[in-house]
């Protein structure tokens, strides 16, 4: 996916509780699966049976960083290593 590509979806609130918002999408025949999110990830104003837009894109920007960062603790995690047998 590029970054200027995304994907939108209309979902209803279904229910929110102990910090979770369980939502259902807003055009039951596109999919019947339930999503559900951190309430602390939805605006502080909405409640149930409120509609909401969600938006995914690729990051590759921030793809690349998480990967140089995995990378660099590779690399230190294996510069003491000499390559030879261990025992536990």
């Amino acid at each position: 996916m590029s970054e200027q590509q995304s994907k939108e979806s209309q979902w209803i609130i279904d229910q929110m509780d102990g910090g979770w918002a369980t939502l259902s999408p807003a055009d039951a025949s596109e999919s019947s699966e339930e999503l559900q999110l951190p309430q602390s990830l939805l605006p502080a104003d909405l409640k149930e049976g409120d509609a909401v837009k969600l938006s995914l894109s690729a990051a590759p920007e921030l793809s690349a960083a998480h990967k140089a960062r995995l990378s660099a603790q590779v690399e230190a995690l294996s510069a003491d290593d000499d390559g030879g047998d261990f025992s536990i």
